[in-house]
């Protein structure tokens, strides 16, 4: 039934996929895979390498073989969020399969029908794949998953992008509500090992591949300070709380209900407040604190497509 649910969302963004190059970032990002150059900061060398890997696929141009990469993407955060409702009814809930199905079946088209997201499935751009990331960071921990594996897969969404931020006070959260004080040596090594491999690309592919001068270079982050600004996006410090807190907070408003619907919105709150319920130690408040985090970062940001950061 996953798979099906995956196979049917991919079809219906790549319906819409671009023949090329879109809006938004596309071509900067198609540019970047193809080239393995430096794109804007905070840098996206995750999005640049597996980019270089899909443009080997025998299928249309480079730009649109990344698009396909978006529409999977795109399609796996949908699916993911079938998953977790679907698995919830069934287990928690004890639903009828029917029911469970068509839980998870409500839970994917709120996802999968924002426009922004199948805009962003349409094109090269970055936030599909952090999408996709970021449903698998968040998969992980609902479904309990060990502390070293939880660290990689975070580290890796960090690679990619910096709204990983949204995570870290529910997973922080999480890990006191379940009692994790000090964990075992080995066991945090561990963890930390495989966090640092994680966000390695976002370390080390930066000032290397800038330091060979590459046809698409937007920065130059060859030295550590160089490097520190580049990868903390320093450049946008001015654009973080700005003037304008209640206009921007309206806007957030006004457009999450726009991207989800306003049915959708309240089916998503009525979902948290259930999924809340009974929940294990941590787990209820970790869709609630992402969101609370999430619309406050946005929130913060004086910027244009802030739909996009609330994706």
């Amino acid at each position: 039934m996953t798979a099906a649910v995956w196979f049917g969302w991919f079809a219906w963004f790549l319906a819409a996929a671009a023949p090329s190059l879109g809006g938004e970032d596309s071509g900067e990002f198609a540019t970047a895979a193809v080239t393995l150059g430096i794109s804007h900061a905070p840098g996206y060398p995750l999005y640049a390498l597996v980019g270089r890997l899909i443009c080997v696929l025998p299928v249309g141009n480079p730009a649109f073989r990344l698009n396909l990469m978006s529409a999977g993407c795109a399609a796996l955060a949908c699916t993911i969020a079938f998953a977790c409702v679907h698995g919830e009814a069934l287990r928690r809930f004890r639903h009828r399969p029917g029911v469970a199905v068509c839980a998870g079946l409500v839970a994917a088209l709120v996802i999968g029908m924002a426009p922004a997201l199948r805009g962003q499935a349409a094109i090269s751009d970055k936030y599909a794949v952090h999408l996709a990331l970021f449903s698998v960071v968040v998969l992980a921990a609902w479904r309990g998953g060990r502390a070293p594996a939880l660290a990689f897969l975070t580290g890796l969404a960090f690679a990619h992008h910096l709204q990983t931020l949204y995570l870290v006070p529910a997973l922080a959260w999480l890990g006191w509500r379940r009692g994790i004080n000090i964990p075992r040596v080995r066991t945090a090594l561990c963890a930390a090992v495989l966090a640092l491999i994680g966000v390695s690309p976002k370390l080390v592919y930066p000032p290397i591949r800038a330091a060979q001068r590459p046809v698409l270079q937007l920065a130059d982050p060859v030295t550590p300070v160089r490097a520190l600004a580049y990868l903390t996006a320093r450049t946008y410090g001015a654009r973080v709380r700005g003037p304008g807190a209640a206009t921007r907070w309206r806007d957030v408003v006004a457009r999450l209900g726009h991207e989800t619907g306003w049915a959708g919105l309240a089916t998503g709150v009525v979902g948290l407040v259930l999924l809340a319920r009974g929940a294990p130690p941590g787990l209820g408040g970790l869709p609630w604190l992402t969101l609370a985090t999430g619309l406050g970062l946005a929130a913060s940001l004086e910027i244009t497509g802030r739909e996009f950061y609330l994706l």
